[in-house]
């Protein structure tokens, strides 16, 4: 199906979407990153941001081959949603 991107909140994991998945992949290809520094994530040495952040879904995108996607983030998710809409909106279908 269409690509879907869950992205979760702060200090949570991709499992925050564990209950959705499931319904949402009959008609969609779900990818449910976890963010930087969060879940099973590493940390780094950079700066932490919502742009950061944001830009480490995009590179996701393009490495799962994804040109646009649904995008669907709760909480900072959400501010990771409004920042790749903002400086990628031909990547970004819709956002919720």
């Amino acid at each position: 199906g269409k690509p879907l991107i869950l992205l979760h909140g702060g200090f949570g994991s991709a499992d925050a979407w564990s209950n959705q998945v499931p319904g949402f992949s009959e008609q969609y290809y779900v990818v449910t990153p976890d963010s930087r520094a969060h879940g099973r994530t590493t940390d780094s040495d950079a700066p932490l941001s919502y742009h950061l952040m944001a830009e480490d879904v995009l590179r996701l995108m393009d490495y799962l081959g994804i040109e646009s996607a649904y995008i669907v983030g709760w909480s900072d998710g959400g501010i990771m949603g409004i920042d790749l809409a903002i400086h990628h909106p031909e990547r970004v279908k819709a956002l919720v």
